[in-house]
């Protein structure tokens, strides 16, 4: 698990789209495609992301006219991108750390992917809940997850029995011995 990249499990081909592009125009692209987010790209380069969250929260709720908002308006930024080289594990902290369900992956500021929290749990259930951690500020600067010596799953490592590193499921078992 620890060499699988971000490039190996993300979706090579996000939608995107100008960010002048129209509120109505987007949602109809994400609802053609049957996706919960798209990436505002200018030059080839991310510069933001719409998900199904900014259409609720500042189009629907905010009473915005979605035929003339462009999605420069609602979309989020600043955009916080990966390479395709980063460790699928260290991308689920980034996002647990960041909040978001979304890494865009880019490659000399080139858009070529896009990174889920779906397309984490396709390779590891266990991955996806470290993007759903939440993480106090302190916590998040010395977050470090290592495997459990007795099952091999992630474990924060905090606890610790003759030596070994052990997860809170196999803790009991072994406290136990």
């Amino acid at each position: 698990m620890d060499d699988l990249l971000a490039r190996d499990v993300m979706s090579p081909r996000p939608i995107a789209i100008p960010p002048t592009t129209s509120v109505r125009q987007a949602a109809q692209r994400m609802r053609e495609a049957g996706a919960g987010s798209l990436l505002a790209v200018e030059n080839g380069k991310p510069v933001g992301i719409l998900t199904e969250r900014d259409l609720v929260t500042k189009v629907l709720a905010a009473g915005a006219d979605p035929e003339s908002t462009p999605i420069r308006s609602v979309m989020s930024t600043p955009l916080l991108t990966i390479p395709p080289t980063t460790p699928v594990v260290e991308a689920a902290r980034i996002m647990a750390r960041r909040g978001v369900r979304r890494l865009p992956v880019s490659d000399a500021g080139r858009l070529v992917g896009l990174l889920t929290e779906r397309d984490i749990l396709a390779v590891s259930p266990m991955l996806a809940e470290i993007t759903r951690a939440t993480v106090s500020p302190e916590e998040s600067e010395v977050l470090s997850l290592t495997h459990c010596d007795v099952c091999r799953g992630l474990t924060d490592g905090t606890r610790r029995i003759d030596g070994q590193v052990v997860c809170d499921g196999c803790w009991p078992e072994l406290r136990a011995r």
